[in-house]
């Protein structure tokens, strides 16, 4: 009878194993043991950083043509730096005020300014301030007051009655005008926009009617008489030309000015009320003459004087027709 004893095999790949983690775990503790001697001998064979020592030097003092020295290059470069005015007259002033002579024996603009660069730069902040910027400020000071001041000029008499007049004159309209604007502004908007529009459709409507050729040179100015039967038109020729409306045919060629004519204007009253003998035209052209014309005349009957050689570009009557402005 075989009696049947059961054992287990040792298995090789449990042996394995256990056998290979032990090398690796071994050969850990070989490289980190290797590590720490080296870094132990690392530390020993390397100095450590020392604290920097400072030696301190004795003060010894500077010698006197060593001290000038500095002194003169501190002097120099303050002097590049230094803005002096290329005005000759300005710079003869800045020397006046450090009492220095305004010009010696030779000396042109350029070293003037140079001598003056040189003078200044030997001057602290305190002597420059008091010596010449207390100067501009009091002459800024002055400018300033002056054109702050309120001031009068005599006028003739006659100017004081005309202005008297103009106020009379004026007056009573602008208090119309005033009234009307306020009448406008009391109508609703709606009614002010509709008469906007209807305006602005009648303007759109507008078409070229007639035209003409005022004149062989190019026309500077051109207005309607009061009553918009005429035109008249200044030309560069220095001719003046009243034209018929709406059908252009030329009435008067009116010859006064001998250069460019610059503008010509109606009195308020021309072709209205005022009479054709008397002035009912003004115009005038770039000599600085100023003429008044009738309407029954090739030749101007009056002449304004006071404006040549200046150009007299504008002129326009007052609305009373009293009065003529002329630009």
């Amino acid at each position: 009878m075989i009696q049947d004893d059961s054992f287990t095999l040792p298995n090789r790949r449990t042996t394995a194993t256990v056998d290979h983690a032990e090398r690796v775990h071994s050969e850990l503790l070989s490289q980190t043991a290797a590590k720490q001697t080296y870094d132990q001998h690392y530390q020993a064979t390397i100095p450590t950083r020392r604290e920097p020592e400072t030696i301190k030097l004795e003060d010894q003092p500077l010698a006197d043509d060593q001290r000038a020295l500095l002194a003169e290059f501190e002097r120099r470069r303050r002097a590049r730096q230094i803005h002096v005015s290329t005005d000759d007259v300005e710079v003869k002033a800045n020397l006046r005020r450090l009492e220095e002579p305004i010009c010696l024996f030779g000396e042109g603009p350029a070293e003037r300014r140079e001598r003056l660069r040189n003078l200044i730069s030997r001057l602290s902040d305190d002597e420059i301030a008091q010596k010449l910027r207390k100067k501009e400020e009091d002459d800024r000071r002055i400018e300033t007051t002056k054109e702050e001041a309120t001031w009068y000029h005599q006028g003739p008499d006659e100017l004081q009655v005309a202005r008297y007049w103009i106020a009379q004159y004026s007056l009573p309209r602008a208090k119309e005008r005033i009234q009307k604007l306020k009448d406008y502004v009391a109508i609703p908007e709606v009614h002010r926009t509709s008469k906007i529009q209807e305006l602005y459709r009648r303007l759109r409507g507008t078409s070229l009617h007639c035209s003409q050729v005022g004149d062989t040179r190019p026309l500077f100015y051109c207005e309607f008489s009061p009553n918009d039967q005429m035109l008249a038109v200044s030309s560069r020729s220095g001719l003046c030309k009243l034209w018929t409306v709406p059908d252009c045919r030329p009435i008067r060629t009116l010859r006064g000015h001998t250069i460019d004519a610059c503008c010509i204007s109606w009195h308020p009253q021309s072709t209205l009320t005022q009479d054709p003998g008397v002035i009912n035209l003004a115009s005038s052209a770039f000599d600085g003459s100023v003429k008044l014309w009738n309407l029954e005349s090739d030749e101007p009957i009056a002449e304004i004087e006071g404006h040549a050689p200046f150009r007299v570009s504008k002129v326009r009557f007052h609305p009373s027709g009293r009065f003529l402005g002329t630009a």
